[in-house]
């Protein structure tokens, strides 16, 4: 789903290609999209729209942090059947000089991607004292380069504007690993010879891995939660940093918008065909395009490929595993068995849902009132198959952090739903991953281009799903850290979601 408007010879008309509103994961909609100041000179142009979600929030105590939407721009040639990715001018944070329009109370932030003020996306989020609850922004504007793109004054084109939902996990130290029935029998992180935690207080120093005393350390009983070899790296991501990650999962309708904008010759690569089966609702809609019927959803049956394809497309990251426990248990100490709330208790009788698959799928019975709401075995439904992104935390008898199922920092279904999908210390591999970012552009047969990120073999699985028990969805659970079978398969409990480096 997405906004289109077309330009003929920079005359502008609205031509309604698809919905006039654009609506992703957890209500977020992008609408009202036109074209504003044109400077035929520089070969730049605004593009505006106003853009409104729910949930979001700016906090400046705690855990100090805030939600954002990272926005992004394609256009589409006359003479081409795919779409191409939008050069936006660098925005500097303060929306001073660099000739986006910031709205009236946010936040316009974004890298300068390549070295030559351009941006292939960028935050916007509240300013201080002003998010809390539904956030609407009214003339929001940034400015492409049409030039640099190589597009002509004269050209025809159609524009699209995407937003994904993000969550910004602030820099500071952090502990992985944290007890697991007394004993490591889950292959989570140690110290070794010490008291089952690990303490990251460095982004670049690398980190030793072995058994000799005060090392970064795991068992591998199961075989899948790496090869016991090390360093870490100094270039590796490992959380201390500040990073912007996906507040929900990836949806079906996120990843079908993504399908749709790829050569006509490409999309079924990139479509599993399982339509039908364990809540899977993408296929083709007859006319060489793909819809999903349930777009709410998140989006399972996901290869690495598939995966890596769609975060280099939004011009995001793959999550590494150190990333993803500080995400889930930020800068606290680890407590006993504990899930992505917070604490050691969990939901465990099956839910029953009402609204299948639309926009406000509910949970009607068995929502837990004190213990942490996930889906997983013990809470699934018969179908096998993923909740919409945010339904625990959207449930009338939600009271907070714990039955909303949310990490420390706010992000949803960190425990169950679909697999986490990871990079791994635990293979050279994933190691040898450096965090570069996607750049919107994809390699010839839709597949991710980005130098330094790892292929299969460097990548596991993290945060427990559908069909496992609720071992598998604590934090501190490795079992599959390093499992590249899986992802070299597509299953419908695999899925993922993509982070972003912040400045």
């Amino acid at each position: 789903m997405r906004t289109i408007l077309k330009i003929t010879r920079w005359m502008l008309f609205l031509v309604l290609l698809q919905h006039a509103t654009v609506s992703i994961a957890n209500n977020l909609t992008i609408s009202n999209v036109v074209f504003g100041e044109k400077n035929e000179t520089d070969q730049t142009i605004k593009v505006r729209f106003d853009i409104a979600w729910q949930n979001s929030w700016r906090l400046n105590f705690g855990q100090s942090n805030w939600d954002a939407a990272w926005l992004f721009v394609k256009y589409k040639l006359s003479a081409e059947d795919y779409w191409r990715h939008a050069s936006l001018n660098y925005s500097d944070g303060t929306g001073s000089g660099d000739g986006h329009t910031v709205p009236t109370g946010g936040v316009i932030e974004s890298s300068n991607d390549d070295g030559s003020n351009h941006a292939h996306g960028v935050f916007l989020y509240a300013k201080e004292g002003f998010a809390q609850g539904t956030v609407s922004y009214t003339s929001v504007e940034l400015l492409w380069d049409y030039g640099d793109d190589g597009v002509p004054n004269g050209d025809e084109v159609e524009i699209a504007v995407y937003g994904l939902e993000m969550v910004y996990v602030p820099d500071g130290a952090f502990y992985v690993g944290g007890e697991y029935g007394g004993a490591q029998t889950a292959d989570g992180f140690v110290t070794s010879g010490g008291d089952g935690n690990f303490y990251i207080d460095s982004e670049t120093d690398p980190i030793t891995v072995g058994n000799s005393s005060g090392n970064l350390y795991y068992n591998n009983v199961g075989g899948y939660a790496g090869d016991l070899s090390g360093p870490v790296p100094s270039t590796f991501p490992k959380g201390v940093s500040g990073f912007y990650c996906m507040k929900y999962e990836i949806t079906q309708g996120e990843y079908t918008s993504f399908v749709n904008t790829l050569t006509s010759a490409d999309r079924s690569d990139r479509v599993n065909g399982n339509n039908g089966e364990n809540r899977y609702t993408i296929a083709d809609s007859g006319d060489g395009t793909y819809e999903a019927t349930a777009p709410y959803l998140a989006c399972n049956y996901l290869y690495w490929d598939d995966l890596t394809a769609y975060l280099d497309w939004a011009a995001l990251r793959p999550i590494t595993e150190l990333e993803f426990e500080k995400a889930c248990r930020g800068t606290s100490e680890p407590v006993f068995n504990e899930y992505a709330w917070g604490n050691g208790f969990v939901a465990s009788s099956t839910y029953t849902i009402s609204n299948e698959g639309e926009s406000n799928e509910s949970i009607t019975a068995n929502y837990a009132t004190a213990d942490g709401n996930a889906l997983y075995a013990s809470t699934r439904t018969s179908d096998w198959g993923p909740l919409r992104g945010g339904i625990f935390a959207g449930n009338d008898d939600n009271t907070g952090r714990v039955t909303a199922g949310s990490t420390y920092y706010g992000i949803m279904e960190m425990s169950g739903n679909v697999y986490e999908t990871c990079i791994s210390i635990g293979s050279a591999d994933g190691r040898a991953f450096t965090g570069n970012h996607g750049n919107g552009t994809l390699a010839s047969g839709s597949i991710s281009d980005v130098t330094g990120w790892p292929t299969v073999s460097g990548v596991g699985e993290r945060g427990g799903a559908i069909d496992k028990d609720n071992t598998k969805l604590r934090i501190c659970n490795r079992e599959f850290a390093n499992r590249a079978g899986a992802l070299d398969n597509a299953y419908r409990y695999i899925g993922g979601r993509g982070v972003r480096t912040a400045n």
